[in-house]
């Protein structure tokens, strides 16, 4: 039986199908990387993040209450450029469908539409050949088909069959794509989600192993900071979702603003939605029994939730640092980076790199358990800046500054060149000023047989990145490190700094060879640790 509406217990199952299904083809589409090295996270970066938002999110009857809460958690739960898109994609939706109970396939075309303009707006410089693409293309085709009698299914058919055509085009639009034989992968997930979605619809329920189907996001609460000597100056978080019951009143005829003005003296931070006989309640307070008993003389609780905000302050204040006009907060890949990054003044430091990104959450707790009048980020990845500078939209961006390093070379020396003063611009001017002119050499292995830009490279041999571009691929490490160097005249700059991997072992090997080749340059090598390169060369 074809579905012509759709509310929000049905969406909820349609997505959590989608999650499986994309689960099932994570591995797939991480090793669609353009890149020959192993840092493809896209698959399990848009998995992590609907993960989340999905076992955060309240259940609701209504699809735009439930989407509304959807939107919140996947929001939070962002990881890495793809996770972002995707949570850009889903808060589209939700827009579009704000207070509906139920949608068809009308009203999801035009969320749909909705979704992919949302998307295109939250990225800086939108790049065509990407899922950007295939969400815009898709979406205005399969409208321009679609029956003014259509199920929902058929919308999905025709929206997925025109994603698959448009993901065959990405190639076309985007040369690294073209020159490395790949579609966009980010696509190719947000496609999977939705042929799960629809094969939800069709009755096709995916089954994993139990360990994903019991496993929580959310630690356990850690109550030690709250004891029998304690104050209690924060009061509740009451949130709730309300069923209207016409043995308790005139459900047709009830009058929400007059029940928000009843509840209104017991307490703050009061919101107060209906979609048509259910409330939804959210109220900091310090008397939730007054507002449970008078709430019950219209009905019953469907949702409830209750957080002792004592609790969460005694926390935070427990993690907060102590003030400063300036903090610096880095993220590294790997324990040799981290350490260092700490010794050279990092207030805090979040693990995370090309395989293990930041959710959006993480970095808003970051924010909050900073004390500072400023507060400058050294994401080192292009990706999880993304992650990094939504979060920044949501804590409120007023003391929140971007160090865009791409790398951490460039975070190193961008925190080695810091000089700490009372003038914070003049600061942050120094830090600034700490990467420009660094060239950084990566030394990966390669993950598959593939020519990128004219660079063949076998699974396994050794590929040589400068300046985030593929450009040799042989045999040997001491071989690729000399050519990368020599083809930056090494002799001539002033230093050479090697990051060695967390599996690398030959460093005394290599310091004698580049000793020999380069001894005019002041060479450093130090341990990084990071997960996906042998070694990691900044030149300056």
């Amino acid at each position: 039986m074809e579905h012509f509406c759709i509310d929000g217990i049905v969406f909820a199952q349609m997505l959590w199908n989608g999650l499986k299904n994309l689960k099932l083809c994570e591995s797939e589409i991480n090793d669609m990387n353009v890149f020959p090295v192993p840092d493809g996270d896209t698959g399990t970066n848009m998995r992590s993040t609907l993960e989340y938002g999905l076992r955060q999110a309240e259940p609701c009857p209504e699809l735009g209450g439930y989407l509304a809460s959807f939107e919140n958690s996947v929001l939070l739960g962002a990881r890495g450029n793809s996770g972002v898109i995707l949570s850009q994609i889903f808060k589209g939706i939700s827009s579009a469908l704000t207070g509906t109970a139920e949608a068809g396939a009308s009203e999801f075309a035009d969320a749909l539409t909705r979704a992919y303009k949302t998307a295109y707006d939250a990225v800086l410089n939108p790049v065509e050949g990407t899922i950007l693409t295939v969400v815009r293309e898709s979406i205005e085709s399969a409208k321009a088909q679609m029956p003014s009698d259509a199920s929902v299914e058929e919308l999905l058919r025709l929206y997925i069959a025109e994603m698959h055509a448009s993901l065959l085009r990405t190639p076309a639009l985007l040369p690294v794509l073209k020159s490395a034989g790949l579609v966009d992968s980010g696509a190719l997930g947000y496609i999977r989600i939705l042929e799960g979605m629809l094969m939800s619809l069709h009755g096709e329920m995916l089954q994993l192993d139990e360990s994903f189907e019991t496993s929580a996001v959310a630690p356990p609460i850690d109550d030690s900071s709250f004891t029998a000597d304690s104050s209690f100056g924060y009061g509740y978080c009451l949130e709730f979702l309300l069923q209207l019951m016409n043995n308790r009143t005139d459900v047709q005829n009830f009058n929400v603003d007059d029940y928000t003005a009843r509840i209104t003296p017991f307490g703050d931070s009061l919101i107060v939605t209906q979609v048509k006989d259910r409330i939804k309640v959210h109220i900091h307070t310090f008397k939730p029994e007054h507002v449970m008993e008078l709430s019950r003389k219209y009905g019953e609780f469907l949702t409830f939730k209750l957080d002792n905000m004592q609790l969460q302050h005694n926390e935070f204040s427990a993690a907060k640092k102590e003030h400063k006009p300036l903090a610096l907060l880095a993220v590294a890949d790997g324990e040799g980076f981290a350490e260092l990054f700490e010794g050279l003044g990092c207030d805090l430091v979040l693990m995370g790199g090309k395989t293990m990104s930041v959710s959006v959450g993480e970095f808003i707790e970051a924010y909050k358990s900073l004390s500072a009048d400023r507060i400058l980020i050294l994401p080192n990845d292009k990706n999880i800046a993304r992650t990094a500078k939504q979060a920044a939209q949501i804590y409120g961006e007023e003391t929140l500054e971007f160090l865009d390093t791409e790398n951490m070379v460039q975070g190193y020396f961008s925190l080695a060149s810091d000089m700490p003063c009372d003038d914070i611009d003049e600061r942050i001017a120094c830090l600034r000023q700490g990467c420009d002119g660094v060239d950084v050499i990566e030394i990966s292995r390669s993950t598959r047989d593939i020519v990128y830009n004219g660079v063949e490279c076998r699974i396994g041999q050794v590929v040589t990145l400068i300046n985030g571009d593929v450009k040799f691929c042989g045999e040997d490490v001491f071989a690729a490190v000399e050519s990368a160097l020599e083809s930056m005249d090494a002799n001539e700059r002033d230093t050479v700094v090697v990051f060695t991997g967390k599996d690398y072992g030959d460093n005394d090997a290599l310091e004698a060879r580049l000793v020999e080749q380069f001894p005019d340059v002041e060479l450093l090598l130090i341990y990084g640790g990071q997960s996906t390169s042998e070694l990691i060369i900044g030149v300056i």
